[in-house]
């Protein structure tokens, strides 16, 4: 991000976050036969650096309530979840009264603002936090250090009213994007209130019902977006040309009886795009060929309806949450149909899940609202 980007301007000190001896997603290479006698292609990784890990595979490490979605702090330590204003901590501390981060939406006046947090995201660079809460109010945060320990609003988005089932920043944090179920709103991340342009197409002005679903992913070059829903499947727009360049391929064989496309996101590498669907099947496309076959699939991933995703930092591994009540793990260089880990500790349906920039840690929510931090990999 430029440094005279406002939201630049507005930091005081920071930590410098090493990101050393990661290892990128190598690309899909090598062939796996489903049943169907198609084939879909499997990545390839360089083997990666042992490291320490003080749990073991499936292991909890802590357990807390919240609502709406979850958000691990890129290159960072903390998890915001949602709840009656926002919740962020660090779940690998063991949190206490003296390292528990519990933040709530404050009002111009300072006093707390108790209402839900819908959904949230944090910048790429981990700075800031945006989130939507109950009274459709689209707001830019910044954690501020101790003592305070309290999210300090940078910018508010109060002239709009604000629904969103998807929130999106873009690579260079200078966008965000919410999906509302009619149109898909770019906002301008500089100033206060500042709508750039809406993308409206007929296939995006769904009805919403219990069963409706809005996604959107950016791609990590930011040039397009990723807009899924009930009608439109799965539309690639240009954020250059403010055009819909393509579509996701969901005639095939193995597609046309998945439904409706759940969750969405590209690689962190920007070359794939994965889908789950209500059927439970987990779908990747080539990002550069999103109308052609998929090249990854598992027909029945999950015996229900797959509500989120989650690709690992390094891009090998994706997390699934599914109406089975299990997360599961899926390793995408296997060329098998067996799962790499499946997690059973939810007593019900997984509509949340976050991968901390560790690469081993899951965070996951179930309808309940029960949150629960384990060992993935």
């Amino acid at each position: 991000m430029n440094n005279t980007h406002p939201l630049f301007q507005s930091m005081l000190s920071r930590r410098t976050v090493l990101a050393t001896g990661l290892v990128t997603m190598a690309g899909l290479a090598g062939c796996a036969t489903s049943s169907h006698g198609s084939k879909a292609t499997t990545p390839t990784h360089p083997a990666a650096t042992p490291t320490l890990i003080p749990y073991q595979q499936g292991q909890l490490i802590y357990a807390d309530e919240g609502i709406g979605m979850l958000s691990w702090q890129p290159g960072g330590e903390l998890l915001a979840t949602g709840t009656y204003g926002i919740k962020s901590f660090d779940p690998l501390q063991k949190p206490t009264i003296s390292n528990y981060y519990n933040y709530f939406n404050a009002n111009k006046d300072g006093t707390l603002n108790r209402v839900i947090t819908l959904d949230l995201a944090w910048s790429p660079d981990g700075h800031y936090l945006a989130a939507v809460d109950s009274q459709k109010a689209l707001l830019i945060y910044q954690p501020e250090p101790a003592p305070s320990h309290t999210l300090k609003v940078l910018l508010t988005y109060d002239k709009y009213s604000v629904t969103t089932y998807g929130l999106a920043w873009s690579s260079d944090g200078k966008s965000l994007a919410t999906y509302d179920g009619q149109a898909v709103s770019i906002w301008d991340t500089s100033h206060n209130n500042a709508l750039t342009f809406k993308i409206t197409d007929p296939t995006l002005n769904s009805s919403f019902t219990s069963s409706s679903s809005f996604t959107v992913s950016w791609s990590p070059d930011g040039k397009q977006l990723v807009i899924c829903s009930n009608y439109s499947g799965g539309l690639i727009f240009d954020m250059q040309t403010h055009q819909i360049v393509n579509v996701l391929n969901t005639q095939h064989s193995q597609v046309t009886e998945a439904g409706t496309i759940l969750a969405v996101a590209y690689s962190p590498d920007g070359k794939y795009i994965a889908t789950t669907w209500e059927n439970g099947a987990l779908l990747i496309y080539d990002a550069q060929q999103p109308e052609a076959t998929p090249i990854y699939y598992k027909d029945n991933a999950q015996n229900q309806g797959i509500y989120a995703l989650a690709w690992s930092p390094t891009g090998r591994f994706i997390a699934t949450g599914s109406g089975d009540n299990t997360v599961t793990i899926w390793d995408t260089q296997s060329k098998g149909t067996t799962p790499f880990y499946v997690y059973n500790e939810h007593t019900n349906e997984v509509l949340a899940i976050s991968w901390a920039s560790n690469g081993w840690c899951i965070a996951s929510r179930d309808t309940t609202g029960k949150i629960l931090v384990w060992r993935a990999v």
